[in-house]
């Protein structure tokens, strides 16, 4: 079942341990580029970042044209930079 958005942590499993910050970002993603890498490298700084990664139908509602890639294509795509 599909929420209006599919989030995922890909956070440090050592959170608690490390007391670091919780740093939730949100977005499509649909056309990643090295501004994102670079957003997500800033973000890290803060602390474990959180994505939330909008669902197909979600960005097709708010942006009225469909995604380049399909949301488990992006998911793939984010969950391979290592500063998420």
């Amino acid at each position: 079942q599909k929420n209006a958005l599919l989030s995922f942590a890909m956070a440090n499993e050592t959170n608690t341990e490390s007391k670091r910050k919780k740093v939730l970002v949100s977005g499509c993603f649909d056309l990643l580029h090295s501004g994102h890498v670079r957003f997500f490298e800033e973000a890290s700084q803060l602390g474990d970042v959180y994505v939330c990664l909008g669902t197909d139908a979600n960005i097709e509602m708010l942006k009225q044209h469909k995604t380049m890639f399909p949301e488990q294509e992006r998911l793939y795509m984010l969950q391979a930079i290592k500063y998420v």
